[in-house]
């Protein structure tokens, strides 16, 4: 599982417990967190593309 381990569970249950329209929200909730600086450093980590910011 990619999302960091505070994501990981939502009202108690794990995320992978949930239906597919549960696991979207917190998914999207996720996302819409991210400040753009952040969102632009995960996506570097999750698709290792080496250092893209400086």
């Amino acid at each position: 599982n990619t999302l960091p381990s505070e994501w990981q569970m939502h009202d108690g249950r794990a995320i992978g417990t949930l239906d597919e329209t549960s696991r979207a929200r917190v998914i999207a909730d996720y996302i819409a967190s991210m400040t753009d600086r952040y969102a632009m450093l995960e996506y570097q980590r999750l698709f290792e593309l080496g250092p893209i910011l400086r």
